[in-house]
């Protein structure tokens, strides 16, 4: 088990905007317990479980949150557009951060 892998450990071709949405929590490798071959991730979603963020749009509820497996890394398979308005400002926010931390 691995915890906190970066997001190109765990998505497969990931879009710059998955750092500021995806945040992974642990990479278990399926042949170090003997379940067979590739890896699987625990990974949280922007916004989980935030009260204030009371979203009520279809694309964003139940079954939201969608990959594919490649049987290494994920590959998003979700809709992102009812999230895109309230995420763009928190994702500025971030890489502005990103680029004056030093």
């Amino acid at each position: 088990m691995k915890l906190y892998p970066t997001i190109t450990e765990v998505f497969d071709a990931p879009e710059a905007m998955f750092k500021a949405i995806f945040f992974p929590l642990l990479t278990i490798d399926l042949k170090k317990l003997n379940k067979g071959e590739g890896k699987v991730y625990f990974v949280t979603v922007w916004g989980n479980g935030d009260p204030d963020l009371n979203f009520k749009d279809d694309l964003f509820g139940f079954n939201f949150i969608k990959f594919d497996w490649t049987g290494e890394k994920y590959k998003f398979n979700g809709n992102l557009s009812s999230i895109l308005p309230h995420l763009c400002q928190y994702y500025k926010a971030q890489r502005y951060s990103e680029g004056h931390s030093k």
